[in-house]
């Protein structure tokens, strides 16, 4: 689903669905692989602010650079998020809370924020964003 803000309060815009692709269920599924109990990822829209914060603040974060993705990750429908997970885990030796990207052709920056649970990720996203 999606979470906007409206007259500065957040407010569900859509229900979540188990229908439509989903990028961020490929994540939770991938980070899982590796770490079990990290079973939570929200996607948080891209400001420089927050991922400054987010480092400010303690979190493990990773800067994703998608001109370094291998020709056949690009090319496969979602390896990218996959590749960008390995690539976060293999340089922080352990589960990243952040990781970000500042876009590419045809993709938007996104900031990824990862924990065990709806609360812990939360929790992070609210470090990333107040002030």
């Amino acid at each position: 689903g999606r979470i906007r803000l409206k007259e500065g309060k957040a407010v569900a815009v859509s229900c979540a669905s188990f229908k439509d692709k989903s990028h961020t269920a490929r994540m939770a599924v991938t980070i899982m692989r590796y770490h079990p109990h990290m079973r939570c990822v929200v996607n948080v829209r891209y400001e420089r602010e927050y991922v400054e914060r987010a480092k400010k603040r303690g979190l493990k974060v990773f800067h994703y650079d998608r001109s370094k993705e291998p020709k056949e990750v690009q090319e496969r429908e979602g390896q990218s998020m996959v590749w960008m997970i390995e690539q976060a885990i293999a340089e922080l030796k352990s589960p990243p809370d952040v990781i970000y990207d500042e876009g590419w052709w045809g993709k938007e920056a996104m900031i990824r924020v990862f924990g065990r649970n709806p609360k812990e990720v939360l929790e992070k996203i609210k470090l990333m964003v107040r002030e």
